[in-house]
Parts: structure tokens; sequence; C-alpha cells
């Protein structure tokens, strides 16, 4: 519905290198519906802009409001290069 009712340049940047739309999409064709509905509820929690980000030994991870610890590789390419601006902006 997210896809049939959002135009694609009004949707959100997910926190995610799999976008949540297409996550949940996956788990309910994939998995059913128990893991679908999982899946949504996992990440209605913690995709949303209530993260912190840091860097260690070199690498981006993002803890989310939810407490998941994202480490790079998982993280939308989008949001590791605002918040590597930001890092970088803020130890000038």
């Amino acid at each position: 519905m997210y896809w049939y009712f959002i135009p694609k340049e009004k949707r959100i940047v997910c926190l995610y290198k799999d976008h949540c739309s297409q996550h949940v999409y996956n788990a309910f064709d994939e998995r059913g519906f128990i893991e679908g509905v999982k899946a949504l509820v996992s990440r209605y929690k913690n995709c949303n802009n209530r993260y912190v980000y840091y860097l260690e030994e070199g690498s981006l991870h993002i803890k989310t409001a939810g407490g998941e610890i994202l480490n790079e590789d998982t993280i939308s390419p989008l949001v590791a290069k605002g918040c590597r601006y930001s890092l970088m902006a803020t130890e000038s």
C-alpha cells in the first residue's frame, strides 16, 4: 500500500540499505504473515530520525531508537554519506 499511496518523490529516506518497504514486502512474501508483521513492527520502531551515529575504528555505526546497532554495510549509502559529512564538520 505504501508504494501505491505515497509517490516516490515524497517517500522518506530509509536508514537501511535494504529499504523498509521492500524488506517488509519480502518478509510477507517469503516467510508469511506473522514474520511480515514482525518485520513491519521492527522497522517501525527502528527506522526513524531518532538515532545516534558514531565512528568506531573508522567504521560508521547507527544506534536506532529501538536499540538496534546498524553496521555501515547495512546503512543506506545516502544516510551514511550524510552522517560522515556531519561527523567531519563537527571535527573541524
